[in-house]
């Protein structure tokens, strides 16, 4: 299954403008809004150890809040 975490917030809005409605088109596909960059990067490393495909997108700041998560995949 193909997911995309996204956080509103950004000033990135290309990526999941394209993504959600691309994903709507693919079975299975999954486009869930985030309330913060901390719960979007764990959504997205729940999703990818139960197998699924995952992404994120995130601008500047947002991934300094993203490094948190991040060093759980390199434990």
């Amino acid at each position: 299954m193909p997911f995309l975490f996204w956080i509103p917030h950004h000033a990135q809005n290309e990526v999941p403008e394209y993504m959600s409605e691309r994903l709507s088109k693919v079975e299975g596909g999954v486009f869930i809004q985030a309330e913060s960059e901390v719960a979007s990067i764990h959504m997205v490393i729940g999703a990818s150890m139960a197998g699924g495909r995952v992404m994120t997108s995130s601008s500047g700041l947002g991934l300094v809040s993203n490094k948190k998560g991040i060093s759980f995949l390199s434990a």
